[in-house]
C-alpha cells in the first residue's frame, strides 16, 4: 500500500470517527448546544482537524445522517411493489417516516437546517439529494402512466410536486410531536394519495377491473 493510499485510508477513518461522535453528541446534547471543541475532545482529534474535514456545523450534522438515510432509501427501493403506484409511494414514505421517528429530537434539527441553508457543501449535498429522490419519483409516474394507472397526458413534474407537498406536509406535521406517529401520518397521506392520483387517473379508471 502507497504512501498516498494510507493517507487517503487514514484520513477517512478519522472523518468516520468525528461522524460518530457527532452523531453521539448532537443526539445527546442537542444540535445547538453542542459545540465543535466538545466534538473535537469526544472524537480525541485537534479542532483545526474537525474543520478540515467539515466546513462548519449543519455540513456535520448532515454528513452524520446521511449514510442511515440513505441505507433507509436503499431498503425501501430494494423491497418496492413492482406495480401499483399509490402502494410504491406508500412503501417508501414508510421507510422515511421510520428513519426520521428513529430519534425525532435530531430529526427536528435536521429538517430546520435542511430548510434554512443558504449555501455551502451541506446544501449542495441536499440540493444534489432532493434532485435524486424527485428523480426517482418522476420514473415511478412515468411507469405508472405507461401501466395506465394515470393519464398519459399528465404533466409527471407537477404530480411530482403535487406529492411531494403532501409528504413534506405530513413530515413536518409529524416531527410536531414528541413522538413521530408512524402509522397515523401515513393513513393520512394515504388519504391525501387517493385525492391526488383520482385528479390524475385516466377517466373509466378502475371500471374496467369492477366489471
Amino acid at each position: 500500500m502507497g504512501s498516498g493510499t494510507r493517507r487517503q485510508k487514514a484520513k477517512e477513518e478519522t472523518g468516520r470517527i468525528i461522524l460518530d461522535a457527532a452523531y453521539s453528541l448532537f443526539a445527546e446534547k442537542g444540535f445547538e448546544k453542542a459545540t465543535m471543541r466538545e466534538l473535537a475532545g469526544r472524537a480525541g482529534v485537534g479542532l483545526g482537524t474537525v474543520f478540515q474535514h467539515f466546513s462548519d456545523k449543519p455540513s456535520l450534522l448532515i454528513a452524520a445522517i446521511q449514510e442511515d438515510l440513505g441505507a433507509a432509501w436503499g431498503e425501501s427501493l430494494l423491497s418496492m411493489p413492482e406495480e401499483d403506484l399509490k402502494a410504491q409511494l406508500i412503501h417508501l414514505v414508510r421507510h422515511v417516516f421510520a428513519f426520521y421517528a428513529h430519534n425525532p429530537s435530531l430529526s427536528r434539527e435536521l429538517v430546520q437546517q435542511i430548510l434554512f441553508l443558504q449555501g455551502g457543501p451541506a446544501r449542495t449535498f441536499i440540493d444534489d439529494l432532493e434532485r435524486f429522490l424527485l428523480d426517482g419519483l418522476a420514473t415511478l409516474y412515468r411507469q405508472a402512466a405507461a401501466r395506465g394507472e394515470i393519464s398519459s397526458q399528465v404533466d409527471i413534474g407537477d404530480a411530482v410536486a403535487v406529492f411531494w407537498a403532501c409528504y413534506a406536509s405530513m413530515l413536518l406535521e409529524g416531527l410536531r410531536e414528541s413522538v413521530f406517529p408512524v402509522e397515523e401520518q401515513l393513513m393520512r397521506l394515504e388519504r391525501m394519495i387517493d385525492q391526488h392520483l383520482n385528479g390524475i387517473r385516466p377517466a373509466g379508471y378502475g371500471r374496467q377491473e369492477e366489471s
